[in-house]
Order: structure tokens, then sequence, then C-alpha cells
């Protein structure tokens, strides 16, 4: 099971949304009646719309609750008293242990992201785009140092989050991993590597603190 993230949320109100994300993750948005949602929780409709005043509010918590996003803000204070190198390294390394340790979430996101648009695009705001934000500003602060060639920040960070989240996708979600299985720290130095050679000049140095 996901853990979730830790808040002040009373018991009842924690365990309506332990139960609601996995009734999420089974039936997706649509097949989740609030009858079904409250029947997992062992409560009735009555006290779940005391809780929560619509199945889509419902959703919307259950997703900010389980989002793996505080787990990245948590590392940025860190970063700026690492190397270059060092800083992406950890960046990447959490951010690719945590989509297999909320893989639940991501098969719900994707799967919410073709039946239900809507729901994507607010999955989006609330978990990708504020990833993104936060490497982009970090990328425009780094790169005003020597070493570093020009480029598109923005860009920049979605190819780097995007090689790791095409390579989890690819293992877990289409079976990858049935064929060609790779060690996750490996997968993680080479890709940072790839990600230096595109961002530093010839003059860069990747090991000098940022």
């Amino acid at each position: 099971m996901n853990q979730a993230k830790k808040t002040s949320l009373k018991p009842l109100e924690e365990k309506i949304l332990e139960k609601a994300f996995e009734v999420f993750s089974l039936h997706g948005y649509k097949g989740s009646t609030t009858k079904i949602l409250a029947s997992a929780a062992g409560i009735n409709e009555v006290t779940l719309f005391r809780y929560f005043k619509s199945k889509e509010k419902l959703f919307k918590k259950v997703i900010k609750h389980y989002s793996f996003l505080a787990r990245i803000e948590e590392l940025e204070p860190k970063l700026e008293h690492l190397s270059y190198r060092e800083a992406l390294e950890i960046l990447a390394g959490s951010f690719i242990d945590n989509l297999y340790r909320n893989k639940t979430l991501v098969r719900l996101m994707t799967m919410e992201a073709y039946s239900h648009p809507t729901h994507a695009r607010m999955i989006y705001k609330t978990l990708v785009e504020k990833v993104f934000t936060h490497f982009v500003d970090y990328l425009k602060k780094v790169s005003k140092s020597k070493g570093f060639r020009k480029f598109d920040s923005p860009l920049a960070a979605r190819a780097f989050f995007g090689m790791f989240f095409f390579y989890f996708i690819n293992q877990e979600f289409f079976f990858e991993k049935e064929i060609s299985k790779f060690d996750r720290r490996h997968v993680v130095r080479e890709y940072v590597e790839l990600f230096l050679k595109g961002t530093l000049n010839d003059r860069g140095n990747d090991t000098g603190r940022n």
C-alpha cells in the first residue's frame, strides 16, 4: 500500500482517503460510486458527504494526499550545497523511487487521462506541473554559472523527468522488465550523464558546487 504524506487528518478522514484511493485505483473515477466509496470505508454516504461534499472533491483530495511532490520539495534546500551532478542524481533517484513506491497512483493518473481529460488536467496541475516548475527554477539558477550552454529550461526539465518516467512506464506497464531489466541506480547514472552532456558546454565542470 502506498504511504500517504504525513498530515493532521482525523483518523476517519485518513481511512476514507486510504479506501478511496484503493477504490479509485481499481474502478477508476466513473466506476467508483459514492456508495462503493462509503462502503469501502465502513461508513454510509451521509457520513462520506460530511467529510467530502462531492466525489470530485474526494478524488482531488486523494490525488493531493498521495502525491510525491512533497518529497521532491523536501530535497530543494539540499541541492544548492551539492555539485550539479550530485543534485541531478539525488533528484532522479528520488523521482524514480517515488514512481515505484506510488505505482498505483501513476496507474490511476494514466487511466484517468484517457477516460476523463478534466481529471487528467487537474492531476497534471496538481502533480506534474509543480514538479517541472521547481526543477525549472533550479535549472535557471544553476545555469547562470560558467560552464553551462544556453538551453530552454522548461524543455530541459521535461526531458530530464521524461527519461525516467518513460523508463518506468516501459518497465512496469509494458512489461519491458520481462525482456530487459536494468539496475535502477545504473539507469540514474546513465541518464544523468546524458543530461549533463546536453546542458554543460565543453568547459563545464559537473563536480563543482552550485
